[in-house]
């Protein structure tokens, strides 16, 4: 019999000093390098120059997806605020965040071993250049749509190399590739399962470059980079958007010198003003492109709605969150797979719930936080100013008494001319017995039916002549007229 060996697939790494013009996006600048080094040595403001006509870069500036929104800018604010008084300038934040930096073969070996605890090793190239725009990019090419053929696709993972990066950094880059492969690698291969595939317009589905779609899968996304993290702010996205709002207020200078405030590195400062300013035929003027504000919108609107959604069903394709009903009963779900970190969904779901507590995005438990109030202690509440002034006194200790499992005990007195000792017959409920005076002193007949009167002490003391200090005797002294003490003799109590 031939053994059996599998051999581990090996990821190819790629190194490019210059993007390739068939993967330079429309809006990226080509002279990107040169007027970078010419604002932050003598503060020259830059003049793009991009591989596609003014017309069409102003249509694409234009459309639905580039506007820019106020809808969370007090969100983001806030946001930014918190991170400032915590950790001061955003240097700082992002040493806590994400760790010390790294260099680009550290950085690989985290990539690499990503791949293999999700066993993905040799399902895409990985490649570091200096041009791209963003962190990182998650592309893939293959036969067209129609002809459905999802398996021929090959993936590949773009890095940026320079310091502009902010992942690139111990813990960053395994939240880098959270984002890109732990979201849009998974939904991808996953989409090409899917009956909607080749066509999502006949099951009613958005397009791949709708606005709803781009913030469903870069909100999404966006929460993932941060899962891990060692703080769990959406500084980074938060700032975008802001700098996104700021830049109708303010020209290509101006928007740089304001947000020193929240980010002191030039390089940091830099990418976020060139990434709004883009597009611009003259990027000193005001306004700017809003499309990287669907990372913070979609992130605020699946944080506010966890509850709601089924994240198993999310990460089955590229679809959106309102969408979700519709594909419940089309989805095919037991051949997809999903990243390591959404094994456990309900952890997952207590994590994000961290999240959109700790940015201000949902109201803490009310009921939580009264409890936690209750059980302080009157020191902690002065120091903290809390509500309470006095503490409830503690519950006083009394001691157990025995007494009947069931119903009070009724008495029946009885009494014969030939013994003219009283005999007391008392009636628990469960059973009878006897309290007999002289002759039968301390004789006590136990019922067979309850266990528990086998431990049980009684009360008083049995005495051949009744003390009226007992309660019996007490019960027997009280006055009664002629008509009921007949009646107590001549007719028994049931």
């Amino acid at each position: 019999m031939k053994a059996r060996y599998k051999y581990r697939k090996e990821n190819i790494i790629k190194t490019y000093d210059e993007l390739p013009l068939h993967h330079t996006p429309a809006l990226t600048p080509l002279n990107l390098k040169e007027h970078k080094e010419r604002f932050l040595k003598y503060g020259i403001t830059p003049k793009f120059s991009y591989r596609v006509s003014a017309s069409e870069l102003e249509k694409n500036v234009n459309k639905k997806k580039g506007q820019i929104s106020f809808q969370y800018f007090r969100e983001a604010k806030h946001i930014l605020e918190i991170v400032r008084k915590k950790f001061g300038n955003g240097t700082k934040y992002l040493d806590e965040t994400f760790g010390h930096e790294i260099d680009q073969q550290e950085a690989t070996d985290i990539v690499t071993e990503y791949l293999s605890d999700n066993n993905l090793d040799g399902t895409m190239t990985i490649i570091w250049s200096s041009d791209i725009l963003s962190s990182a990019i998650m592309k893939w090419c293959g036969p067209n749509l129609k002809l459905n053929k999802p398996e021929a696709r090959k993936y590949s993972m773009w890095i940026k190399s320079t310091h502009e990066n902010p992942y690139l950094r111990s813990h960053g880059m395994k939240c880098l590739a959270n984002h890109e492969i732990g979201t849009h690698f998974f939904r991808s291969v996953n989409d090409g399962l899917q009956p909607w595939f080749s066509d999502r317009k006949t099951f009613g589905l958005r397009g791949f470059r709708s606005p709803a779609l781009s913030a469903t899968e870069e909100g999404l996304a966006t929460i993932n980079t941060i899962f891990e993290a060692k703080t769990k702010y959406l500084w980074l996205h938060a700032l975008l958007y802001y700098t996104a709002c700021m830049s109708t207020e303010m020209n290509f200078r101006e928007l740089y010198d304001h947000l020193e405030g929240y980010i002191a590195d030039p390089e940091q400062r830099w990418k976020r003003v060139m990434k709004v300013k883009r597009g611009l035929e003259n990027p000193d003027d005001h306004g700017g492109f809003g499309m990287e504000q669907c990372y913070f919108e979609g992130a605020v609107e699946i944080l506010r709605n966890i509850d709601n959604i089924d994240f198993t069903l999310l990460f089955s394709g590229k679809v959106c969150v309102d969408e979700l009903p519709r594909i419940k009963r089309l989805a095919r779900l037991n051949c997809i797979r999903v990243p390591k970190f959404l094994k456990d969904v309900e952890k997952y779901k207590r994590t994000l719930r961290h999240i959109a507590t700790v940015n201000g995005l949902v109201e803490r438990n009310c009921k939580k936080s009264a409890n936690f109030q209750k059980k302080r202690s009157k020191s902690q509440l002065k120091k903290c100013g809390g509500f309470s002034q006095t503490p409830t006194p503690p519950p006083k200790k009394t001691q157990k008494r025995y007494s009947a499992p069931t119903m009070p005990p009724i008495y029946q007195t009885s009494y014969s001319p030939e013994n003219e000792t009283p005999t007391f017959m008392t009636s628990c409920g469960s059973g009878m017995f006897s309290l007999v005076g002289e002759n039968n002193n301390k004789d006590f007949i136990y019922p067979d039916n309850d266990p528990g009167w086998e431990d049980m002490e009684p009360e008083w003391e049995t005495r051949s002549v009744v003390d009226p200090l007992t309660p019996l005797g007490r019960m027997l002294s009280r006055p009664k007229s002629s008509a009921n003490r007949l009646r107590a003799e001549s007719e028994p109590i049931s």
